[in-house]
């Protein structure tokens, strides 16, 4: 394991089936898979969450440089949507950014420039080292 202190941490307890319960901070979610995947859909999938995350650090970023410059914006809807291979292989995500106000053609293209740089976006464009330990 990594010398270094991790920055915050997120727990999964599986429970019957396939939910898991999830924990971060004070918060407690859970994900699952469908029906037809043989879950209980008590919750979204890992790749909804997945997805999830990316929406709203794109939403959130978008905010935040907009309040900052004193931009128009009323409000900011951001959808993430995945294509795969057929194999369960996330190939590609698209995001469609909406946002409403009195936003000029400059402002939403710098916008537009902007939604790219959350944290998010930045980590799955780049692709992240993952490792997996067994505890003893």
């Amino acid at each position: 394991m990594s010398d270094s202190t991790p920055i915050g941490a997120v727990t999964a307890t599986l429970g019957e089936g396939y939910s898991t319960d999830l924990s971060v901070r004070a918060h407690a979610f859970r994900a699952d898979e469908p029906l037809k995947d043989g879950g209980r859909d008590a919750g979204p999938t890992p790749v909804e969450l997945l997805l999830a995350s990316l929406a709203s650090c794109t939403a959130i970023t978008v905010r935040m440089y907009a309040d900052r410059k004193e931009f128009p914006v009323r409000e900011i809807n951001a959808v993430a949507m995945r294509t795969d291979s057929g194999k369960g292989k996330l190939e590609s995500v698209k995001v469609v950014l909406a946002v409403s106000g009195e936003v000029s053609d400059e402002q939403r293209q710098r916008i537009l420039e902007v939604s790219k740089k959350c944290p998010v976006h930045q980590t799955l464009s780049a692709g992240v080292k993952i490792e997996t330990v067994l505890e003893d």
